[in-house]
């Protein structure tokens, strides 16, 4: 599964990330002072996701904090790491996944504002925004620009320092798993229908089930169980088994964090002496059938749509899950001997950012009160 899905999002020719996905950008960043309410700020937003949902030709357009909360919310990442920086001077920092590089921007003109000497990595698989975070940061001689994925990182850099990733778990590629019969543990792998080529028309993409050979399967699923995870798929009795054969059973599917426990691994062996800041969805409405499921999501005219399915055709969903931040934790600790710590987005705003910046007229202040289901795991 973890295959289609990577095709899916992040494959160089027709996927998502590479074709039909951008990011929502302000030409300049919001005065909060200046707007009235909650009313009226959702108002603007939504005029301005609007007009450029319509002057753009792509499916998806999606905002993050970094760049609704300019530069305030990069500032407050910048001070968690002065304040949790140990041995160095410099800051190193290394972020996976920059987007439009605005994080990286309003961090580094921070750092430059407080006098902290800083060497900024970024990490990019997407080509459209390796080439625009090139030339945003081309007269910075402390940013350099990656075009390659995390996983293909091969040097180790032991050197003290950050590793950020905001909103990169929730598309990291996961697998599905069910029990068999005699309650062996089965993976499920996608079958392209030949007779349903080349129009894409339901029936295109099955899973099949087959006894689980894949070593990350297996060693991600050896990973939950020690943590004593409470598994939710159902483990078939022989007759519940060949009951349900050649029906769809996608609601009992159980998705693994594959691709996460995979990020953990590279993590430990490429920065083995750096800190993790993660920021993510812990919940998400509107998922596909099945245990711990994705949201699968495009727009249509400027409307969002969820899909009931994951298995549709590659490049023009969206497909992201919600992330178990309490299994994660348990599962980095039993790798890693660094402390690991969760917060929720509004707690850590609130200790680290100059909250006062981004409240409007009437006291509203959508950099606490939006995101609620978003959380940091910080180590």
């Amino acid at each position: 599964m973890r295959q289609f899905i990577d095709e899916a999002l992040y494959h160089p020719e027709y996927g998502y990330f590479a074709k039909n996905a951008n990011i929502f950008m302000l030409d300049n960043p919001i005065d909060f002072g200046n707007v009235m309410d909650i009313d009226d700020y959702q108002t603007r937003l939504s005029r301005l996701y609007k007009s450029m949902s319509l002057s753009a030709h792509f499916y998806q357009l999606w905002h993050t904090p970094s760049e609704l909360f300019q530069p305030h919310y990069g500032a407050a990442i910048a001070d968690y790491m002065i304040k949790n920086q140990k041995g160095h001077d410099k800051l190193i920092i290394h972020e996976v996944g920059p987007g439009t590089g605005t994080l990286c921007a309003n961090i580094t003109d921070h750092l430059n504002k407080v006098g902290i000497p800083y060497q900024y990595n970024l990490i990019e698989i997407s080509e459209k925004l390796f080439f625009m975070q090139r030339e945003r940061f081309k007269n910075d001689k402390h940013v350099k620009v990656r075009h390659k994925s995390f996983f293909d990182l091969q040097e180790q850099d032991d050197r003290q320092g950050f590793l950020i990733a905001m909103e990169v778990w929730d598309n990291l590629s996961q697998d599905v798993v069910q029990y068999g019969a005699n309650g062996e543990l089965l993976q499920g792998i996608v079958e392209i229908d030949e007779h349903a080529l080349p129009y894409d028309i339901p029936g295109l993409y099955n899973v099949l089930f087959e006894p689980a050979r894949d070593p990350l399967i297996i060693d991600t699923v050896n990973a939950m169980e020690r943590q004593n995870y409470n598994w939710q798929c159902v483990r078939w009795s022989p007759k519940e088994y060949f009951q349900f054969l050649g029906f769809d059973t996608s609601y009992k599917w159980q998705y693994i964090p594959t691709g996460i426990f995979a990020f953990l691994r590279q993590f430990m062996n490429v920065y083995p002496n750096s800190k993790l800041i993660v920021s993510d969805f812990d919940s998400l409405p509107g998922r596909t059938p099945g245990y711990d499921s994705p949201v699968v999501q495009t727009r249509y005219k400027g409307d969002t749509v969820n899909c009931s399915s994951i298995l549709l055709k590659k490049g023009l969903f969206d497909i992201f899950f919600p992330v178990n931040f309490d299994l994660m934790t348990k599962m980095f600790k039993s790798i890693s001997k660094n402390e690991v710590t969760t917060m929720k987005h509004r707690a850590f705003l609130k200790q680290y950012a100059n909250v006062e910046k981004t409240c409007t007229r009437s006291g509203y202040n959508p950099m606490l009160e939006e995101f609620e289901n978003v959380s940091f795991l910080l180590t």
